[in-house]
């Protein structure tokens, strides 16, 4: 398969899976975690990756990211456990201001 084909195949499919993330209907989709050499970076601050700062998978998003930017632990729906799950601060910010809107979007605290 062509480099280019390729591409193209894999941003259709994360076109799909991201449309089926924003759908409506309630359901709860778990995310596609970025593979860990997609980014040599953490994709909310930008910080290099090194021994010391690990990379880690928000829950939510599938984002890689640094501790720095994942201190948060929520609840998520499409985890069959009830435990707090590891999250970016994005997505723990997205989901506290559903919450303080009255829309839900599970728990806070940090971690």
């Amino acid at each position: 398969m062509h480099p280019a084909e390729k591409m193209e195949w894999v941003e259709d499919i994360n076109n799909a899976i991201e449309k089926v993330r924003k759908d409506d209907s309630g359901a709860s989709v778990a995310p596609v975690w970025h593979s860990n050499q997609s980014s040599k970076k953490c994709e909310v601050c930008n910080s290099a990756f090194t021994l010391l700062r690990r990379r880690h998978h928000c829950r939510n998003c599938g984002d890689l990211v640094c501790s720095n930017c994942s201190s948060h632990k929520i609840e998520l729906p499409h985890l069959k456990s009830k435990d707090k799950a590891r999250v970016c601060d994005k997505c723990f910010d997205e989901r506290h201001l559903i919450s303080e809107a009255g829309g839900g979007g599970g728990g806070g605290g940090g971690g």
